[in-house]
């Protein structure tokens, strides 16, 4: 899990390179145009802003209970949305939603979203 130092530095070096653009923006209007038409035309299209694909799934992959254990597993245990999840483990959200917060919630623990005020994020117990 990376220490609020590697956050800072990771977005420094965001904050440099944005400030690059801007100026190459500046200096090239037009610069700003085709490089967001060439963007958008080679971009893969994404359904979700997850960084957890959704990945097939077959019979051999268990109960959804299971592929939500693998999930975790595979990330580290590292907190994630139901969204963030359900794409990981090849699920629907409702599917995940029904485990977590009803079927199986003593499995799991929460905590509240540091920016979204009603969502949360969630990790296997351990």
């Amino acid at each position: 899990m990376p220490t609020i130092d590697d956050i800072i530095a990771l977005y420094k070096k965001r904050l440099a390179k944005a400030e690059q653009i801007r100026d190459i923006i500046g200096d090239d209007p037009a610069f700003a145009r085709e490089l967001l038409n060439v963007l958008q035309a080679t971009a893969p299209v994404e359904k979700s802003s997850s960084k957890h694909p959704r990945k097939p799934v077959t019979k051999e992959d268990g109960t959804h209970l299971q592929r939500i254990t693998t999930f975790f597993n595979e990330t580290g245990n590292e907190l994630a949305t139901v969204e963030q999840i359900a794409a990981g483990a090849g699920l629907k959200r409702t599917s995940v939603a029904q485990i977590i917060y009803k079927s199986k919630p003593n499995k799991f623990e929460k905590t509240n979203h540091p920016t979204h005020g009603l969502r949360k994020l969630w990790r296997l117990k351990v």
